[in-house]
């Protein structure tokens, strides 16, 4: 059963780069839906892999090349 109170597969996500006070919306999927131009984030994806079971208000800090990215979890919706 699909559990909308945590970040999982399926479940579609507003999140907010901390630093940079913009907010992004995304659904997770497997990595063979995956297609950022649509908003069909990865699991296996390093950001997905992130965010997999935070709930509403947590944070998640997710390592790139580039340094640690901070996201806060605004929203979760199933679909």
């Amino acid at each position: 059963m699909l559990d909308a109170s945590k970040v999982g597969v399926l479940t579609t996500i507003v999140i907010e780069n901390v630093k940079m006070k913009k907010q992004l919306t995304y659904k997770l999927v497997p990595e063979s839906e995956a297609d950022l131009k649509i908003g069909k984030l990865s699991v296996s994806s390093p950001v997905g892999q992130g965010l997999l079971g935070k709930a509403v208000g947590e944070l998640a800090t997710v390592k790139t090349p580039n340094g640690d990215i901070q996201f806060k979890i605004i929203s979760i919706s199933l679909g």
